[in-house]
């Protein structure tokens, strides 16, 4: 599953839009995040052969040659890596954050 969560029903739905799932309020609480086990979970169901707890881990320092070069810009935010955690980490937001911080230190 990817895309932003919405706050109401009266977002925007347009063409391009696959689908649109709903959830009750039980159903759209976040699992409460623990400290990573390093299971390798995240590692192993990224399509794009990335290290999510390693790039979490760059972010959370502010390292940004870390960032870059795990490959940070490579992720395609599907979700996967967070979807299976079973720490519950939010990989996708600090994935996002770091992709930020990387474009931000290049321009500077």
């Amino acid at each position: 599953m990817m895309g932003q969560a919405q706050p109401d029903l009266d977002s925007v739905i347009r063409k391009c839009n696959n689908a649109v799932l709903l959830f009750d309020a039980k159903q759209a609480r976040p699992k409460p995040e623990t400290a990573c086990i390093r299971c390798g979970c995240c590692v192993m169901a990224c399509p794009m052969k990335l290290e999510p707890v390693r790039l979490e881990r760059a972010v959370l320092r502010k390292d940004t040659q870390a960032l870059e070069g795990l490959y940070v810009s490579g992720c395609m935010e599907c979700g996967c890596c967070a979807y299976v955690c079973p720490a519950g980490r939010e990989l996708v937001q600090k994935i996002q954050e770091g992709k930020t911080m990387a474009r931000e230190a290049k321009k500077s």
